[in-house]
């Protein structure tokens, strides 16, 4: 048995662990496709909520429109309206992109 001469600094097992990237971190940042379909599409539960809040902005808008007093109740539902109005802008931004892949 000869015994030869080390040339590479001595690693400790743990160090050497540490510093080879494990398979473990190498799934993490890997795309698979529902990973990916998450990311990219909407959930469907979203777009559902975001339909019914934009039709509760409409119904507000309505609603406000028919009132002609104003009420402490009526604040209430122009801060609403305008918590609602990015939703709504939003949901019709979106919708119409669809409309324009689809054809």
């Amino acid at each position: 048995m000869f015994a030869t001469r080390i040339r590479t600094p001595w690693i400790c097992r743990a160090c050497r662990k540490s510093l080879i990237p494990t398979i473990a971190l190498q799934r993490t940042f890997r795309t698979t496709l529902p990973r990916r379909q998450a990311t990219e599409e909407l959930p469907p539960g979203l777009i559902l909520r975001a339909q019914k809040m934009a039709l509760r902005h409409k119904e507000l808008e309505e609603k406000v429109a028919a009132m002609t007093d104003y009420t402490p109740q009526s604040v209430l539902m122009y801060k609403r309206i305008s918590e609602l109005s990015e939703v709504s802008a939003n949901l019709n931004a979106f919708e119409e992109i669809l409309n324009v892949c689809d054809n």
